[in-house]
């Protein structure tokens, strides 16, 4: 009951905020001086330009993930990226290692992702508060999904003080989705990997699990 509540009162706060909004960008004194039929009007016609908005945004969304899986499947074409090859300290070589790569990976029920290498953005500082962030090296992170499935997982840094970084990865459509600007990679090959804000220099490794 307690998660129900405190997720509600940001919802909440978000329904206040919308309200407070005027179509067509108009002030507050300008939208009040129309009639109540001028009212609803402006407000049918900013509802049509926010619909329109919402379909670009998702066009062009679908058309920047379309071109990241073409470029991703070119590069992995022969087999040119595939697993990482690892140092003695655990950490990816930061070049391509060329193996076999599976000939058909969708026909998989599972991938095994592996992310290795590279910094995390944790809170760093003294003291049980915390405000200020930095890059520190990462841990290799490990995760299993099925199709459809998807995970949040948690970047904890390398020299085991406290702190961490949490990404969501999914497996959707017969490819893997990372963060939520939704990177887009095959399922078999190793990659440079990138995610702003939360993990850089890393490299990750997808396999048919």
């Amino acid at each position: 009951m307690r998660l129900i509540q405190l997720v509600a009162v940001p919802f909440a706060l978000l329904g206040v905020a919308a309200c407070a909004r005027y179509p067509l960008g108009m002030s507050e004194s300008e939208f009040k001086a129309l009639s109540a039929e001028q009212q609803l009007e402006a407000r049918s016609k900013q509802a049509e330009l926010d619909t329109a908005e919402e379909r670009r945004r998702a066009e062009e969304l679908a058309a920047r993930r379309q071109e990241r899986a073409a470029y991703m499947a070119r590069l992995n074409a022969g087999g040119v990226f595939a697993g990482p090859m690892l140092g003695p300290w655990g950490g990816a070589v930061p070049y391509p290692v060329p193996v076999p790569v599976p000939s058909n990976p969708i026909a998989s029920a599972y991938s095994r992702i592996l992310i290795v290498g590279g910094v995390v953005n944790v809170p760093v500082g003294d003291g049980l508060v915390r405000t200020r962030r930095d890059w520190r090296p990462a841990l290799p992170v490990p995760v299993v999904l099925a199709e459809g499935e998807t995970a949040l997982i948690e970047i904890e840094r390398a020299d085991r003080k406290p702190g961490s970084n949490t990404l969501r990865v999914a497996r959707l459509s017969g490819t893997i989705v990372v963060g939520y600007d939704q990177e887009i990679y095959p399922l078999a090959g190793t990659y440079p990997f990138e995610i702003s804000g939360v993990i850089r220099g890393a490299v990750i490794s997808i396999a048919p699990g």
